[in-house]
């Protein structure tokens, strides 16, 4: 994991000396607890979600739905057999070759690559490649429906908090954020299923002149469909992100 630059090391201190002299600012009220106020209804928590934003860790309040815990279950499945890891380029972004290779947070501020890694079975046998892809076919069908559950789900919640009175901005912090974080992990799996449609075309090239006699058809034909689940599932999640207002949610 990179660690932080100049520039997010000194808001990452900016926030915490905040954190730490506004709290000391705080009136206590009955039972030890903080007094109602704008202070502690809606800086203090934005300074908390910035910190721990910046840490690269979830903000939301919310314990995840039973949905929610299956999406990220097919995320870690599809992210099998993979690497990843964050740098700084020797180059500009715009310069770097590697297809794997995306932009975080514009120039200088580092490069996130994941490589997808195959079992070496799969890389030595047509048959155990087939499984692989029809696994990653029947995981992109699912998470297609299940997004679709989840992103209504998402507006729901969004229209229960636009009518609630005396929403604290906790409310409004961890309702907007556990939607980005839905959306942002079905682009993680968008993301990684097309590296790994790259790879299995890399692998089934591969075979087919190691061995010439090998049956490579079931594999292709696999490949095809993964692919034509893959638009599906990208065309319904780019409708989605039009369709959830989210000030937050800046991916492309």
């Amino acid at each position: 994991m990179m660690t932080p630059n100049g520039p997010q090391l000194r808001r990452v201190m900016f926030a915490s000396f905040s954190m730490l002299f506004l709290v000391s600012c705080a009136t206590q009220g009955d039972f030890g607890r903080d007094r109602p106020s704008v202070f502690n209804d809606e800086i203090l928590p934005s300074i908390r979600n910035f910190a721990t934003s910046t840490g690269n860790t979830p903000v939301s309040k919310f314990a995840l739905t039973e949905k929610e815990q299956l999406l990220r279950t097919y995320s870690r499945r599809l992210g099998r057999d993979t690497t990843s890891r964050y740098f700084i380029p020797a180059v500009a972004p715009a310069q770097t070759s590697s297809p794997h290779q995306k932009n975080k947070a514009g120039p200088g501020r580092g490069v996130e690559e994941i490589v997808v890694k195959l079992p070496e079975i799969a890389k030595r046998n047509p048959y155990a490649l087939n499984s692989e892809i029809d696994e990653d076919v029947s995981l992109i069908r699912r998470t297609r429906d299940l997004s679709r559950l989840i992103v209504a789900d998402d507006k729901s919640r969004l229209r229960r908090l636009a009518v609630m009175k005396n929403a604290s901005q906790t409310d409004r912090d961890s309702v907007t954020v556990r939607a980005r974080e839905n959306l942002l992990e079905a682009d993680y799996i968008r993301r990684v299923a097309r590296l790994r449609i790259k790879r299995y075309r890399r692998a089934i090239d591969v075979l087919s002149i190691t061995d010439p006699q090998l049956d490579l058809k079931p594999a292709r034909a696999s490949v095809k469909r993964l692919g034509i689940e893959l638009d599906r599932f990208t065309r319904q999640h780019r409708f989605e992100k039009k369709s959830t207002p989210l000030v937050l949610y800046d991916t492309a």
